[in-house]
């Protein structure tokens, strides 16, 4: 996944994206309550740790483009991919699906590595 983030080829941004919502779920699944499960939990902060990490580099390697925000410009996006419609389409699906939801007005989004966590789970 680092590979193709600091590739930094647009068309890539809609699979990262899901890559991303898929790490912040699979660390929820490593967050057990029963403390006996210590390597489970150690596992999830790895993940977690990876997650953050791999946000960081996304929104570097990116420019900061991506759909979860009320100002997404899909035309500006579609130009930068060349008007690849896979692309395209799959970051209008996922902005309306960000606007359609409450987070667009709940400042803790401000954080990227949030609005992944919140929106993978959609809490």
């Amino acid at each position: 996944m680092q590979r193709v983030i600091i590739r930094r080829r647009p068309q890539d941004l809609p699979h990262l994206l899901y890559s991303l919502c898929l790490l912040a779920l699979i660390r929820s699944c490593l967050q057990p309550s029963a403390q006996f499960l210590t390597p489970i939990l150690e596992a999830g902060d790895e993940i977690e740790e990876i997650l953050r990490t791999f946000c960081k580099l996304y929104l570097l390697c990116s420019d900061d483009t991506h759909p979860l925000t009320e100002h997404f410009d899909p035309a500006k996006y579609a130009k930068t991919v060349n008007n690849d419609p896979v692309a395209v389409q799959h970051f209008d699906i996922l902005n309306r699906l960000w606007k359609e939801s409450d987070f667009p007005t709940i400042p803790v989004f401000e954080d990227f590595y949030n609005r992944i966590d919140h929106f993978a789970h959609n809490d």
